[in-house]
């Protein structure tokens, strides 16, 4: 009785003892990181059709999805992610219909990407007054004589907590560690797909290279300041059209309410004749 209680605590140490040995031996970690970075590095020179290493890195840098989904995702966790939503969504649909099922594998592979380019806009509105800050500062700086990747190391602190700030954080970074200018501005622009800051890059490396940027920054913050103004306006009208259609349906509401009270007491005073 004593053996038939203690062997299910035996075959336990066992099988524990059995786990710890095979990880110390074979360490799955290591070997799925080897062969996850060897893979990796095959995919990274493949270019076809399906699938484009460096045209997909370029969409998540362009979209933030570092800032977005984390400092984790790359390309092929990525489109593994996809992968796995999609045919989640497949296996919850296929009780339904095959055709269902398909339509749902599909929009679940598109859902971080549709997802990311909203999230992308998004940022990109919450970034004009932002931007116009930085071309402010810069044309100033520029103006009093401070050299453009100075100001442009210095930007950052102007701003809040955000994407844009922690851009041109890294950017102050390289500047200050390798000292590249054209360099460190190419990568920063590839971290938006955004025009204002396409436009600020442009006139950046244009000032290195001539030292002509005042006019230019601050024609680019009127242009800006004016984009910031209609899109405000747009909001505006926006809500003024929503508050319209809730009183058009509250002053419909009533009125259906008093008809129908109204031929209720008629019908309720025929029947009593």
């Amino acid at each position: 009785m004593q053996l038939v209680n203690i062997l299910p605590v035996i075959t336990a140490v066992c099988c524990f003892a059995l786990i710890v040995v095979a990880s110390i031996v074979f360490r799955p970690k290591q070997v799925v990181a080897h062969t996850y970075a060897k893979m990796s590095k095959q995919l990274k020179e493949k270019k076809g059709a399906l699938f484009d290493y460096k045209r997909i890195n370029g969409f998540l840098n362009a979209n933030g999805a570092a800032y977005h989904y984390g400092k984790w995702i790359d390309p092929i966790k990525y489109i593994a992610l996809s992968l796995i939503i999609g045919f989640v969504l497949f296996a919850f649909t296929i009780r339904y219909h095959l055709i269902v099922a398909l339509i749902s594998l599909v929009i679940g592979y598109q859902l971080p990407g549709r997802l990311l380019v909203h999230m992308n806009k998004k940022d990109n509105n919450r970034m004009l007054m932002q931007l116009q800050t930085i071309y402010n500062a810069l044309s100033v700086q520029i103006k009093a004589g401070v050299h453009v990747s100075d100001a442009m190391a210095e930007c950052y602190i102007r701003l809040p907590k955000g994407r844009l700030r922690e851009a041109l954080q890294e950017v102050s970074g390289d500047l200050f560690v390798r000292n590249h200018f054209e360099t460190a501005i190419n990568k920063f622009n590839n971290k938006f797909d955004n025009a204002f800051v396409d436009s600020l890059c442009i006139i950046l490396l244009q000032a290195q290279e001539s030292g002509q940027a005042v006019e230019l920054l601050h024609d680019m913050s009127e242009q800006i300041k004016d984009m910031h103004s209609s899109m405000l306006l747009k909001k505006k009208m926006a809500l003024e059209r929503s508050v319209t259609f809730c009183l058009v349906g509250i002053l419909g509401t009533f009125l259906v309410i008093t008809v129908y009270a109204f031929i209720a007491d008629v019908l309720a005073v025929a029947g009593s004749l």
